[in-house]
């Protein structure tokens, strides 16, 4: 995923994806517009995903209803 800088709607409307997506090297994605949208089922860990080149996350977790884990890790 090093290379990867658009995740529009990647998972959109994949009702049963369940998957740890943890160790996805996501720093030079631009573009989380719609990822899990409609992706009922998702509670996967992206707690460690490096968002600092993100321009967009527009409706990331839009209709997302199961997500409920933490989007960062805390440094303390």
């Amino acid at each position: 995923m090093q290379n990867v800088v658009n995740t529009e709607n990647m998972f959109y409307g994949a009702t049963d994806f369940n998957q740890d997506l943890d160790l996805w090297d996501m720093g030079n994605v631009a573009t989380f517009d719609g990822m899990f949208m409609f992706a009922y089922s998702f509670n996967g860990t992206i707690s460690s995903w490096d968002t600092g080149s993100a321009t967009s996350m527009s409706s990331m977790f839009s209709s997302a209803v199961a997500f409920n884990k933490p989007l960062y890790v805390s440094q303390t």
